[in-house]
Parts: structure tokens; sequence; C-alpha cells
């Protein structure tokens, strides 16, 4: 678990810096389809790894939804 945390804890500036950069560039008012591709851009361009629509299981105290979660962007 410390591993996943630290590896978070490396990420979390440079993907901060980019969701900001989209909105320092792009400004607020668009439709969010508009940032998604903007932001995986900005990734691209920041050599930060991301996988897009990625499906699964939300699991809250034993309750495991049926419905999956789709998550925007999971990084690394």
């Amino acid at each position: 678990m410390w591993d996943s945390l630290q590896k978070a804890n490396e990420w979390s500036g440079a993907v901060i810096g980019a969701a900001i950069e989209v909105h320092r560039i792009e400004g607020p008012g668009l439709i969010e389809g508009i940032y998604k591709k903007c932001f995986g851009r900005e990734c691209e361009l920041r050599q930060i790894p991301y996988v897009k629509e990625l499906e699964a299981q939300l699991d809250y105290k034993g309750f495991v939804f049926e419905e999956p979660l789709r998550l925007d962007f999971l990084i690394d």
C-alpha cells in the first residue's frame, strides 16, 4: 500500500499542473468532453501515462455496486 501512495504522491503535482494549464488556456465554460480531450493531450505532452474511460467496480464497506464506475482518467 505504501508504494501506491508514494506513486500517487509523485504524480499528483504533474497531474494538477496539467489540469491548471488546460484551465489557464481554455478558461471556464466549455463542455466536459472538450476539457477531457485537452487534459488528455496535456498529459501526453507531459508524458503522464493514463488510461481513459476505464470501468471499475465500486466497493463501499463491503457493498459492491452493481453499476460499474467509469473513471474519466486513471493515471499510471
